[in-house]
């Protein structure tokens, strides 16, 4: 069958992140009507945005099998935050830190999740609201809650400048938050490891020197100093601060220069 191809032509530039994802889901709503009356689904979908300068940003998603979904496309282009930065003229670098010290300069001896019942449960329950609007996995609770993420740290801080750093970091979440497994154990984290196609055993080893321990040591003190107290946390070139996934498209375009009129 042809390919099924729709379109959206602007007087004026998009300049918003989410404006740009509402008009994906717009695209893929129609081009998901279209699969319907042909009774058919699609395993990959490519999306183009043309942007002012002339440079084309190209973006592909593909499923292992067919569908005509429009939640679920949405929530694979939204995965694919590195393309979003891109297309928003914003360079991402993705810095590792150990959540745990920080909380513990803050008096905390725990995830805030569990100091305070009545906020955690509103708080799981707002994290399994935000999973079904992008289309994601339910949340699986981890037990306990949290894992100790001392050897996923030190292994991400060790491959900070790697290519394999952000296919880690996203397997880790994945493993913890929608298949329930474990990240404590260092046989954990190399499973993770191996199933990337990595030599956990080796980088599991140069992760556990006493010079990448200092490394994620300094990592922690600089995210602490910079004002970071949660995570995920996005942090601008000019140190404006955003905490929380639903923050991502907000800083996006704050650091692609669009601001709320009025505010310095």
């Amino acid at each position: 069958a042809a390919p099924i191809g729709v379109e959206r032509r602007f007087a004026e530039p998009v300049a918003r992140t989410e404006h740009m994802l509402g008009v994906l889901e717009e695209l893929a709503g129609e081009a998901a009507r279209a699969l319907e009356e042909r009774h058919e689904g699609g395993r990959r979908w490519d999306a183009r945005l043309f942007r002012a300068d002339g440079e084309v940003q190209a973006l592909r998603v593909e499923t292992g099998q067919p569908t005509r979904d429009p939640a679920v496309l949405l929530r694979l282009f939204r995965e694919r935050i590195e393309a979003l930065a891109e297309a928003a003229g914003v360079t991402l670098r993705w810095r590792p830190f150990l959540l745990g010290p920080i909380f513990a300069t803050q008096g905390w001896t725990n995830s805030p999740f569990n100091l305070y019942p009545v906020k955690g449960r509103n708080m799981w329950r707002d994290l399994d609201r935000e999973a079904a609007r992008l289309g994601l996995p339910p949340v699986t609770r981890p037990h306990p809650f949290p894992q100790n993420s001392l050897s996923a740290a030190r292994v991400a801080i060790y491959g900070a400048d790697q290519d394999w750093l952000v296919p880690f970091s996203k397997a880790v979440f994945e493993t913890s938050f929608a298949k329930g497994g474990s990240i404590a154990e260092p046989a954990a984290v190399r499973q993770i490891l191996d199933a990337l196609g990595l030599d956990g055993t080796q980088i599991l080893k140069a992760a556990a020197s006493e010079a990448n321990k200092g490394r994620l040591k300094v990592a922690g003190e600089e995210a602490r100093s910079r004002g970071i107290y949660g995570a995920p946390s996005f942090l601008t070139e000019d140190g404006e601060l955003f905490w929380g996934n639903d923050r991502l498209e907000q800083a996006l375009a704050w650091a692609a220069g669009d601001r709320p009129e009025g505010l310095l």
